[in-house]
């Protein structure tokens, strides 16, 4: 199965601690064969990132993740996170863009009734 989706909670009127991006996905909502998630953050959750983590600029932030089952109530979770973003050289203050390409991270929740993918 596959979802897109373009933006996950608008960073506007959230709790202070609350992730600048997620998507929560009911972990009793995951099908037994599995479910992917292609994301693309909206300009207004990159706006909000980059102005969180001080960069210049965040032209594009995307992911995917491929959730499956663990036990009776866990989840695995494998992910991949690609990113354009604008900062300042620290030698001459220029604006520089760079690429960002995580690779595929795994990671095991048990006993939650929600998985949030988030940043």
């Amino acid at each position: 199965m596959s979802q897109g989706k373009s933006t996950g909670d608008k960073p506007h009127g959230r709790a202070p601690d609350a992730p600048l991006w997620s998507v929560p996905v009911a972990v009793a909502e995951i099908p037994e064969t599995g479910q992917q998630f292609r994301l693309a953050a909206d300009e207004t959750v990159r706006t909000a990132i980059a102005a969180a983590t001080g960069l210049v600029a965040l032209p594009r932030l995307e992911a995917g993740f491929e959730l499956t089952r663990h036990s009776r109530d866990g989840v695995r979770v494998l992910g991949h996170v690609s990113a354009t973003i604008g900062q300042n050289c620290v030698v001459t203050l220029e604006p520089v863009q760079n690429e960002v390409d995580e690779p595929d991270r795994k990671s095991t929740r048990l006993n939650s009734s929600h998985v949030s993918e988030s940043r």
